[in-house]
């Protein structure tokens, strides 16, 4: 994004919030955090934030905002969940063609839940499903929430070592 367009995105924020104090140094601040994101992107962000928040948000939440904007193609939980339940469903500890492999699952994040919590086989012969499904969605949510961390940061972190990569 361009810093003019960073700056417009920071006044259009600034003017929806008019009994937020609000210094120059401040919109300065703002519009360097957001410069390395996508001015599309940032706009909904800004957009969906208005007509939601009560508050002026923070330069975290705008950042937020847009990474999980771009984490939508996450499967949900419950598509996790249901996938999740087919597999096991399907699941014979004598018939390798039932067995659910890391590449058949929809998303890597559903895969490598399903490791977390011990594998199909172990789901299958579980004594406590209800709580094994519980186990799962922590751990599928978690994942989750990292990959919109990473996102998050990971635009933020990018310039400062494209600069030490041009730097060495």
């Amino acid at each position: 994004m361009k810093t003019s367009e960073a700056i417009d995105l920071i006044a259009n924020l600034r003017d929806a919030f008019p009994n937020q104090h609000f210094p120059p140094a401040s919109a300065k601040v703002y519009a360097e955090m957001i410069i390395d994101l996508d001015a599309g992107a940032v706009a909904q962000a800004v957009r969906e934030i208005e007509s939601e928040s009560r508050f002026f948000p923070t330069i975290a939440e705008i950042r937020e905002r847009v990474a999980r904007t771009a984490c939508s193609s996450l499967p949900s939980v419950e598509a996790a969940l249901a996938e999740l339940d087919a597999a096991v469903r399907k699941f014979s500890p004598d018939d390798s063609r039932s067995w659910t492999y890391d590449d058949e699952w929809s998303h890597p994040l559903i895969a490598r839940a399903v490791r977390m919590v011990g594998g199909v086989a172990q789901l299958w012969g579980s004594r406590a499903p209800g709580a094994d499904r519980r186990e799962f969605k922590a751990a599928y949510l978690g994942l989750c929430n990292d990959e919109v961390r990473a996102v998050q940061l990971g635009a933020a972190n990018a310039a400062p070592l494209r600069a030490l990569e041009s730097a060495s």
